[in-house]
């Protein structure tokens, strides 16, 4: 097809006939079938050229976490015909439509290799490709583009923190979840207490802290029986705001990575639940999970109904995670409910408001920590910003004030 430069060739083309003919200028007529006649040789070259090609793709590493790059490298081969001068373009979302690299001539079945870095800008699974060869004439008046089949996958993760040890997390170790010979802890090694749920052991009752709440509270420690771990996200749509690698569910999504792989490195057996199940889910390695993660995005679920299936013990009663945003009330005390069979109870409240922008006035993530704290959860506060390594750490050092 024409380019910006043949077209106007073609306008100028037209304009010099009418001109000629008006004026009967004979020069006229002869430079514009002269113009014609360029563009015509132009689209001549370009559509009898050969353009053979054959491209061989590879993307190393194709997995990798927001922030990071990989490298990607197409080899260009030609047929059993010389290849004209061409360009090069592969689709990438992050890449101009129309940036474009020269290719050099190649003689036949020798090949060019072009090498470019991929950002992982945001997380997600991204196609790589097709890639287009564009040639065009020597005198820059037509070109002619072509597909080369072949795409590549990229799958960015979200960012990944090490978090700090330190917070007592109860429950057995091992990631099958199968029991192991473990005693449980002297009244000197408690992990935690929490709420009497029936079925507990009465030995089990700290009578100072029921004293002190006015409420059953048991000692809970390590134990064979609570080796696995929940991590609770919030992805209703509704609930979230933001744009981009700036949003808050891109916070919550790098959260819950970081919290998956620290609950797994120490030995629990840890299930992501994101929606109501029909089954009992069951634990994966992180990685399994880190694939989720990359791809999930907002929706509509009945948060209420995952809570009462936690409430009532479908996940286990081990640790649990809790990465929510602002919960009103009567969500919060459904979430309260849920955790009392849980030994290690802890939240992370993603502060919607600041992702976009703004401040809420009625400090309902504030609200949202106060309750959590009074039913003797640990709690933090994840705002715009904010690492998540840091907020662990405040969880850890001060595990019954908010952190944030």
């Amino acid at each position: 097809m024409p380019t910006q430069r043949g077209t106007g060739l073609l306008v100028a083309a037209g304009v010099l006939w009418v001109l000629a003919r008006s004026f009967g200028v004979v020069e006229l007529q002869m430079a514009a079938v002269g113009a014609l006649g360029l563009v015509g040789l132009g689209l001549a070259i370009v559509w009898l050229g050969p353009t053979r090609l054959r491209v061989r793709r590879r993307l190393r590493p194709d997995r990798i976490h927001a922030e990071e790059h990989a490298r990607l490298e197409l080899t260009v081969t030609a047929g059993r015909l010389p290849s004209p001068p061409l360009e090069l373009s592969d689709e990438r979302p992050d890449l101009d439509a129309d940036a474009w690299i020269p290719v050099h001539a190649l003689a036949p079945r020798t090949s060019m290799v072009w090498s470019t870095e991929v950002s992982g800008r945001r997380r997600g699974r991204r196609t790589l490709g097709p890639a287009r060869v564009r040639l065009r004439d020597p005198f820059g008046v037509a070109s002619r583009s072509r597909v080369l089949p072949g795409t590549s996958e990229l799958v960015v993760y979200p960012r990944v923190a090490t978090l700090p040890a330190g917070l007592a997390l109860g429950g057995g170790s091992g990631v099958s979840g199968a029991p192991s010979a473990r005693p449980r802890p002297t009244s000197s090694e408690l992990a935690d207490l929490r709420e009497y749920v029936r079925g507990d052991d009465l030995r089990a009752v700290h009578w100072p802290s029921t004293a002190h709440r006015g409420q059953l509270m048991v000692r809970t420690g390590e134990s064979p029986e609570d080796a696995r771990a929940a991590v609770l996200l919030d992805r209703r749509a509704a609930r979230h705001a933001g744009l981009g690698a700036d949003a808050s569910f891109e916070t919550m999504a790098s959260a819950a990575a970081s919290v998956v792989r620290h609950l797994t490195d120490r030995g629990r057996a840890v299930a992501l639940v994101y929606e109501p199940v029909l089954a009992p889910p069951e634990p994966a390695p992180w990685r399994t999970w880190l694939d989720l993660l990359a791809e999930i995005e907002p929706g509509e679920v009945d948060l209420p109904g995952l809570l009462g299936q936690l409430a009532q013990g479908v996940v286990g009663d081990g640790v649990l995670v809790a990465i929510v945003t602002p919960l009103p009330g009567d969500e919060l005390l459904a979430l309260v409910r849920a955790g009392r069979g849980f030994s290690t109870r802890v939240a992370l409240v993603v502060d919607v408001p600041s992702h976009a922008g703004r401040t809420d006035p009625e400090r309902r993530a504030d609200h949202a920590v106060a309750g959590l704290l009074a039913a003797g959860w640990r709690v933090g506060i994840l705002r715009h910003g904010d690492r998540i390594e840091d907020r662990w750490q405040q969880l850890v050092l001060a595990p019954r004030r908010a952190a944030g």
